[in-house]
């Protein structure tokens, strides 16, 4: 059952906007995922169609690991804990 609140997630990617980081929100009660955030993202709509190979080398060569979901893969900051403009 997905238990992901489309308000709070709204508000927790609002949050970091351009940061770097993430964010996660737990009902405290049941353990339910209320939100997840990972920054920076990429729009997976680009690895689709004409155009894909040269996208995902694009992401690949960002310093900023837009494919790493910092909220599952990163165990501990590998950076600043987080980075805003």
């Amino acid at each position: 059952m997905l238990t992901i609140d489309r308000h709070i997630q709204r508000i927790a990617g609002e949050a970091l906007w351009d940061c770097i980081g993430s964010v996660v929100v737990l009902k405290p009660a049941t353990g339910e995922v209320l939100a997840m955030v990972s920054r920076p993202s990429f729009n997976p709509t680009e690895l689709y169609g004409s155009g894909t190979e040269n996208a995902i080398a694009a992401l690949r060569g960002n310093d900023e690991d837009p494919f790493l979901n910092r909220v599952i893969q990163s165990p501990q900051p590998r950076r600043p804990p987080l980075r805003c403009c």
